[in-house]
This record gives structure tokens, C-alpha cells and sequence, in this order.
């Protein structure tokens, strides 16, 4: 969509994909999305051996409500594409790499509440999800959305056609577009 669109490719307009969970690192690394994935948190566990066995020893790394904002501040300053930016660093906002209204966050719970705030009082997009039929799960969305803490929610089902698949690729589209007029307006402009 956007990466074969020439009007984007003229102005280095790509789509990244970052995982902030607190599901398991080591499985999330395991699946087949991860070459389209640029860069991944979530938890850590430490092994050591014990009578030639490797054993699960300690917790090395935890992902909760308060480190998902973290990861985003490491996003939004590029530490993932340049690990050698410390997140505490000041960077002016026009310096940041991706810049917050450039973001989509999509997820589906309470510990993704911090998250929702840091991205929607900075200008992004967000985006809540339920599995399908789980009336629990979807009054917690209806809950987030009435909140003001996301923009909006759909089942967990990306295919073709679906609420989700739609609304993810029309704001994709939007900020790809806005980036665009942007670029050429500065182009102009000098």
C-alpha cells in the first residue's frame, strides 16, 4: 500500500511495526510476523543450569503499564533504529524520529491504558481490540472509548473488509498522506 505508492517512496514513507507486550519476548520472536516486525519488548526470563538442565533462574526483563510508555518514548526518539540514543536524552519534538501524531496504537487492555493517554495526548491514533463474541472484553473497550482514551475498537480480526483491517490501512493512509503534503510543503517553502 504505501511502500509500492510512488508518491510515498519519493519521500522515504515506510510503515513501521513495533511490539510493546507483556506477553513473552521469546515466543513473540518465534513467530512468522517477525520479519515484518522492527522492533519487539516484552518479558524476559533468565535460564541457568543445573545439573546439565537449563532452568528458568530469574525474571531479566518485565513489560507492565508503566514500561509499555517507555518503549513508546523509545520509538518516538528512534532507539530502536539507533540504540546509542539514551530515552532519557532530551530531543526536541522536530527531532524525533517518529513523531507521536505519526502513531498507531493498537491494543486491548487495562495495562495498555498509560500507553492510550501517552499516544492520544500527543496527537496519535488509537485503536482498542476484543476477541470476537467475549461481551467482557468488549464492554471494557466500550468503556476505554467512552473514557476518551481511544478513538475506537473493533474485533481482533485483520482480514480483508473487516472494522479493523479498514480503519488501521484509512489512517494509515492519512498520516502517509499528511507526512507527504507536509514534506512537499517544506520543499516549497525553502
Amino acid at each position: 500500500m504505501i511502500a509500492d505508492d510512488p508518491h510515498y517512496k519519493e519521500y522515504d514513507i515506510k510503515v513501521e511495526h513495533y511490539i510493546v507486550s507483556t506477553g513473552m519476548l521469546a515466543v513473540i520472536k518465534g513467530t512468522a510476523i517477525m520479519d515484518y516486525v522492527d522492533g519487539v519488548w516484552g518479558n524476559e526470563l533468565i535460564e541457568d543450569e543445573i545439573n546439565g538442565r537449563k532452568v528458568i533462574a530469574e525474571l531479566g526483563y518485565t513489560i507492565d503499564n508503566t514500561s509499555k510508555t517507555r518503549a513508546i518514548f523509545e520509538i518516538n526518539k528512534g532507539v530502536p533504529k539507533h540504540p546509542e540514543i539514551d530515552v532519557n536524552s532530551k530531543v526536541p519534538a522536530h527531532k524525533r524520529r517518529v513523531p507521536f501524531e505519526n502513531m498507531i496504537y493498537i491494543a486491548d487492555g487495562p495495562s495498555d491504558i498509560p500507553a492510550f493517554s501517552l499516544v492520544n495526548k500527543n496527537g496519535g491514533s488509537t485503536f482498542a481490540i476484543y476477541p470476537k463474541g467475549d461481551a467482557r472484553a468488549f464492554r471494557q473497550v466500550e468503556q476505554l472509548r467512552m473514557d476518551g482514551r481511544i478513538h475506537t475498537y473493533a474485533e481482533a480480526d485483520y482480514r480483508e473488509g473487516t472494522t479493523a483491517q479498514l480503519w488501521i490501512c484509512s489512517k494509515i493512509m492519512d498520516i502517509a498522506e499528511r507526512i507527504r503534503q507536509n514534506e512537499k510543503k517544506s520543499i516549497t517553502e525553502s
